[in-house]
């Protein structure tokens, strides 16, 4: 019978509506041993029947239909009422992650301007396939000033203090949490009037 079992599970195929779900599903095998009858129904004999046979465990469900989603089938953990499980992403095309931004206008007489989550127009990032991934990378550029400092937290961050910082093995949340908490100090040219004082425009790449 183990024989059988060990074969219908090594065969065991699903079919889902699409390939390209972007979503995270689990498969649970559960596997109960009680003693049947001839026709299927629980009895009290050998091997557990309606009771778990080893002294000190749960009760295990006396009905053949419970629903181990609804039932802590792992608090059994041993002997007659077993299960494992086993997460599936479906997901056939790796779709690009998708960046929005927009405009932002302040008034001078601040030296440095802070991108973070209150800005308007602030940085995110949507990735619908990453899966939880944590080595995603990200590349922020000033074509003015330099990125002095970058906030949040996750992953590891390069080139602060330079016009251009990288953020490596972060996860979607990491780099949001950065992305949105960038500070940028504006120029400060020989001659001219401090930061604070600086007027134009630049873009955040």
């Amino acid at each position: 019978m183990l024989a059988q079992v060990n074969a219908y599970l090594a065969g065991l195929q699903l079919t889902l509506g699409s390939g390209n779900l972007d979503s995270g599903y689990s498969v649970e095998v559960v596997v109960d041993d009680r003693l049947r009858d001839a026709n299927g129904t629980l009895t009290s004999g050998a091997n557990g029947g309606l009771n778990n046979q080893q002294t000190n465990l749960p009760v295990v469900p006396t009905t053949d239909t419970f629903n181990p989603y609804l039932t802590t089938v792992s608090g059994y953990n041993l002997y007659n009422v077993v299960s494992n499980t086993r997460p599936l992403f479906i997901s056939s095309v790796n779709d690009p992650a998708a960046i929005t931004a927009s405009n932002v206008t302040v008034n001078e007489g601040a030296a440095t301007l802070l991108l973070d989550a209150t800005t308007t127009g602030k940085f995110a990032i949507a990735d619908s396939d990453d899966n939880g991934a944590a080595n995603l990378s990200a590349t922020v550029t000033v074509t003015a000033g330099t990125i002095t400092a970058v906030g949040g937290a996750g992953g590891s961050v390069a080139g602060t203090g330079t016009a251009t910082v990288t953020i490596t093995g972060a996860t979607e949340a990491q780099l949001n949490s950065r992305l949105q908490a960038l500070t940028v100090s504006y120029p400060d040219p020989t001659g001219s009037a401090t930061a604070a004082d600086w007027n134009g425009s630049f873009t955040v790449t």
